[in-house]
């Protein structure tokens, strides 16, 4: 059967329940601990591992004025990027 607009509210309502596990999982967990570090790695698991469709999760932290790969899950991503002077 073809997806019609029908199907639209049942789509959005397992997206949200999906969503809404996905938060549960993460306050539940993220509540262990206050080191950033940690969470964040938390964070970028659960979503790389959940979510079907991200390819790479995770942080850049601004140090010195440049951004310095996180905690992440994916591929290999640059190690160090330059902060766009522009927007400071």
């Amino acid at each position: 059967m073809p997806f019609t607009s029908i199907h639209l509210p049942f789509v959005m309502e397992r997206k949200a329940n999906r969503y809404n596990r996905i938060y549960k999982q993460l306050m539940d967990l993220l509540s262990k601990t206050d080191n950033e570090i940690a969470r964040m790695a938390t964070i970028a698991a659960i979503l790389y591992h959940k979510m079907d469709h991200f390819s790479w999760t995770g942080f850049y932290l601004l140090h010195n004025n440049e951004l310095i790969v996180g905690p992440y899950q994916g591929p290999v991503a640059c190690q160090l990027l330059e902060r766009d002077h522009r927007s400071s």
